[in-house]
């Protein structure tokens, strides 16, 4: 017997736990987009000003952009979301441990990189999902599908 062995944890991955993570494109997207709107932003307000934008200072932008997507898709992703049988696992550590009875609901909500699963529990704190989202996943309506009449079958069972 090995004296090293963990002992076994309930909230182990388990052919019942549903786990999503946001790809790696989900992540890069938004910061892309992110950056050139603050370049295109700033070059509009400097255009009023004595001192406009030249044009290596836009390109340096663009090319910051860039840069920022390449390296989101070279980073590793995220944890994501996964649900146990007696958990909504947001994070790392007890703070991202959710146990399904805290969880008053689970909606659809709308942002502005698409729809994503909002989270409203009983104290009335909520929070997005960092995955599913719809933006770039096809298989969204399924997913949210899924993790939705999860979280039902396990609320009916605590009542």
């Amino acid at each position: 017997m090995n004296k090293f062995k963990r002992p076994a944890r309930n909230d182990k991955p388990s052919n019942e736990a549903i786990r999503y993570r946001p790809s790696r494109m989900q992540i890069a997207v938004p910061a892309t987009v992110g950056i050139l709107l603050a370049t295109a932003l700033l070059y509009v307000g400097l255009l009023f000003t004595d001192d406009p934008m030249p044009m290596s200072q836009i390109r340096n932008g663009v090319l910051l952009a860039a840069i920022a997507g390449a390296v989101c898709c070279v980073l590793p992703r995220p944890r994501g979301v996964q649900a146990t049988s007696s958990a909504l696992i947001v994070g790392r550590g007890p703070r991202g441990k959710i146990p399904w009875g805290d969880v008053a609901s689970i909606q659809v909500g709308r942002t502005i990189w698409g729809r994503r699963l909002v989270v409203i529990r009983k104290n009335g704190n909520q929070f997005a999902l960092s995955s599913p989202m719809s933006m770039l996943d096809k298989q969204f309506d399924e997913k949210a599908a899924q993790l939705l009449g999860y979280w039902e079958s396990r609320r009916k069972r605590k009542r």
